[in-house]
């Protein structure tokens, strides 16, 4: 645990007491040392066991795994290498490149974009392929505001070929270029979540019918998704094979979005044109949320291509608090809640995350 605290304790002290012309240097410092430790660990990270078995076999062996980009570089790497390391390094790469980029251009306070980066998501340390697909789909945020449609498309096919549900964020396009930001609109995204939370297992069965009906191969993988979610028994509310500590996380977890989400509504009007973008993003995200999470985390993390632009949002929130006092007590209520958050992403899964292994362990 030593070592995660070290990184938000070290990233802390150099947003309270550093000047800003050093903020750049410490960001970079940071990053390189978090990508670092995403590609030297060993047997440690969630899912570590069944990626190491997929690289471990024949291309002929993997043809579960749909995605061919991430079946193709397993494959090349093993044959050229025979290295997993090589193989976390490539991906890992991938990954710090394209979110550094866009948070270098984007954020007004980039170390503390790093500080959510590390809290909320323990700063891709210990990534999966639907990482890199988010870090491709979170990369097309500047072509989307470029309004650079064919730029879009490949980033959402690359994603693709390493996640099939990056083309949910396929919607991010329209829904930035042709949907004027506005508090108001802020608020209908509010009561539209919270309606299909009450109605989410009733709408998403609507929509498995619909899809039945379409009598094409891409849309009948997706029905069968929607089936396998919907038929399960391990549906998170209204059944006894849940514990209430399951329904009691899963209520936690809304409660803060919620509380988020309010933060966001009191400072919107004060906010730049691009994070306005970014909110928009958000609110879909916050819808998926309260309507797919009830039913299936699984099926929930789609709204993590939507949720990564709070690596925008928080930073550039807390910028356009001018008041002396407000600055200190939102960053002082931010810091706890942020160590909160990565006290209970750790804890939860103990076993996977500490002690932290690295290949000199080996």
């Amino acid at each position: 645990m030593w070592l995660y605290n070290s990184i938000f304790f070290s990233v802390i002290l150099s947003i309270t007491f550093l000047k800003k012309k050093y903020y750049k240097f410490m960001f970079e410092f940071f990053f390189l040392i978090c990508w670092f430790l995403s590609f030297i660990r060993w047997e440690v990270g969630t899912d570590w066991d069944t990626y190491y078995y997929i690289f471990d076999k024949k291309i002929e062996e993997m043809a579960y795994v749909n995605e061919i980009g991430f079946r193709m570089l397993n494959y090349y790497v093993h044959k050229i290498t025979n290295n997993y390391t090589m193989l976390l390094f490539l991906m890992a790469t991938i990954i710090y490149r394209l979110k550094y980029l866009i948070i270098k251009k984007y954020s007004k306070n980039i170390l503390l974009s790093l500080l959510v980066f590390f809290s909320l998501y323990k700063a891709d340390i210990f990534f999966v392929r639907m990482t890199v697909a988010i870090a491709i789909n979170f990369y097309s945020f500047k072509y989307i505001l470029r309004k650079k449609f064919i730029k879009f498309i490949i980033c959402i096919l690359c994603a693709y070929i390493f996640h099939r549900t990056a083309i949910i964020f396929l919607i991010a396009y329209p829904i930035v270029n042709y949907i004027k930001f506005s508090k108001k609109k802020m608020w209908y995204i509010f009561f539209l979540a919270i309606f299909l939370y009450l109605f989410n297992f009733e709408i998403l069965n609507f929509c498995n019918l619909f899809l039945k009906n379409i009598d094409i191969e891409f849309i009948k993988k997706i029905s069968f998704k929607f089936n396998l979610y919907i038929e399960t028994k391990n549906l998170y509310f209204g059944n006894d094979q849940r514990n209430l500590i399951g329904n009691l996380r899963i209520f936690i977890a809304m409660a803060n979005r919620i509380f988020i989400y309010f933060v966001i509504l009191w400072k919107s009007k004060n906010l730049d044109f691009y994070t306005q973008k970014s909110l928009l993003l958000y609110g879909i995200g916050f819808i998926l949320y309260f309507m797919l999470t009830p039913i299936s985390i699984p099926l929930g993390r789609l709204t993590s291509y939507f949720d990564i632009f709070e690596l925008l949002i928080i930073p550039n929130i807390y910028m356009t608090i001018k008041n002396n006092l407000v600055n200190k007590i939102f960053l002082s209520v931010s810091f706890v809640y942020f160590y909160l958050k990565l006290l209970s992403g750790i804890y939860i899964y103990y076993n996977l995350f500490i002690p932290y292994k690295t290949i000199f362990n080996i």
